[in-house]
């Protein structure tokens, strides 16, 4: 979400496409979606989400190597939770509440990857 954006006018469909575009290179790849500023995930987005990933889902298993959101606190904390019920990630994936704890844990990740046989 950038900064300043209001967060009712946040097009949910950039954030698909940008992942759609990973997927169709075929090459591995971890993500970070940084939704302090967006407010309430409400039902409408978590539903949108999780239709999107459930058509994705064997190519995100198989391309996706970690997805770290990042959240403002407890109330965003449960709406990926509530997301999560929906729709379990393909993927390892970790909420936090910094940016650098989400990119430690992200290169662990991509490390760890690289390295596997």
């Amino acid at each position: 979400m950038p900064p300043g954006a209001d967060p009712e006018q946040l097009v949910q469909a950039s954030i698909f496409e940008e992942v759609d575009a990973l997927l169709e290179k075929g090459e591995r790849f971890a993500t970070m979606h940084d939704v302090r500023r967006a407010g309430k995930i409400d039902a409408l987005r978590r539903k949108r989400f999780a239709e999107w990933v459930k058509a994705r889902e064997a190519q995100m298993k198989k391309l996706l190597i970690a997805h770290a959101a990042i959240v403002s606190g407890e109330l965003q904390r449960g709406a990926i939770t509530a997301l999560l019920w929906i729709r379990p990630a393909p993927t390892d994936m970790r909420v936090f509440t910094s940016t650098h704890d989400a990119r430690s844990w992200l290169r662990e990740r991509i490390a760890a990857d690289r390295a596997r046989p």
